[in-house]
């Protein structure tokens, strides 16, 4: 099982790929039009990085629960890789990948349906690379994906890792820090972020097993 944490940054040629939006029909004044352009395009470049197709990897954090099958690949371990440290954007997903198929597509995480296998997919599309084994992305069932936000909330609205683990009573080692600000962070930053969200979900992953799949899944 693969527990794993992506971390994203608006793309180099966001803005460019955004464009000029368009002003709503019904609006005739020149000043209010240029306002909701500009204030359009400035919303869309903020949220950048939470848009599959304008954001880029910064990194990918995995970590293995060891069972049974096997554990093949650059995630082997508890790891986090870098964009621009331990390689380009274009290497780190490959070897991401590989590892995924290593674990027959069995893996882990906080959203990661809605989220982090999409833009990792999206990504994939955007630099050629070949998938081995495509993901699940089935709603409404466990396993072999294990969305831990999707499961916990019922497929509906829910509420941040953070606010989960808090509640219940985690350990969460970095309070108060989350996705928005990696964007600001220097890379030793990054590294130890992803590292305590990766304990963080393996902890998550846990405590959820005996009450929503126990036996019957990994």
């Amino acid at each position: 099982m693969l527990i794993f944490d992506i971390e994203t940054v608006a793309h180099p040629q966001a803005e460019a790929l955004i464009g000029t939006p368009k002003a709503p029909a019904n609006y005739r004044d020149p000043v209010k039009i240029a306002t909701y352009v500009a204030e359009k395009a400035a919303d869309e470049l903020e949220h950048a990085p939470l848009d599959a197709d304008l954001c880029t990897v910064r990194a990918i954090g995995a970590r293995m629960i060891t069972k049974s099958g096997s554990t093949i690949g650059a995630f082997e371990q508890d790891v986090v890789k870098i964009v621009g440290v331990d390689g380009t954007e274009e290497e780190i997903v490959r070897e991401y990948w590989v590892t995924f198929a290593g674990q027959g597509g069995r893996c882990c995480g906080y959203n990661i349906l809605g989220f982090d296998l999409p833009v990792l997919l999206r990504r994939s599309f955007a630099m050629n690379i070949d998938v081995p084994l495509p993901p699940s992305l089935a709603r409404y069932r466990i396993g072999p994906v294990y969305d831990l936000y999707a499961i916990l909330y019922n497929w509906g609205p829910g509420r941040g890792l953070k606010w989960v683990a808090e509640r219940y009573g985690l350990e969460v080692e970095a309070p108060g820090v989350d996705g928005s600000q990696v964007a600001g962070m220097t890379n030793d930053q990054l590294r130890a972020y992803m590292q305590s969200e990766l304990k963080l979900l393996d902890q998550l992953y846990h405590r959820m097993k005996s009450v929503y799949w126990g036996q019957w899944a990994g």
